[in-house]
């Protein structure tokens, strides 16, 4: 059985970036990120909403929202 259903697949995408002043370098699937944030892994929730789809840390602590897709024309 697959970890990951091939319509989540469809749905994933990479994505590079900076965060917190690290670069940062995420698979992002339809519910859950893993990402490299400079040398250590993380893993983050995916929020996909209408103006675009955010990833935040999993880690309690932490509150940032990280905006990695957009929607429509408000790019």
């Amino acid at each position: 059985e697959p970890l990951i259903s091939e319509y989540a697949l469809r749905r994933a995408f990479w994505w590079e970036g900076e965060w917190r002043g690290k670069p940062i370098s995420c698979f992002d699937t339809e519910e859950k990120a893993v990402c490299k944030v400079g040398e250590k892994m993380a893993a983050f929730y995916v929020f996909d909403t209408p103006h675009g789809v955010y990833l935040r840390p999993e880690i309690k602590l932490v509150d940032d929202w990280i905006k990695v897709a957009y929607r429509g024309g408000d790019s």
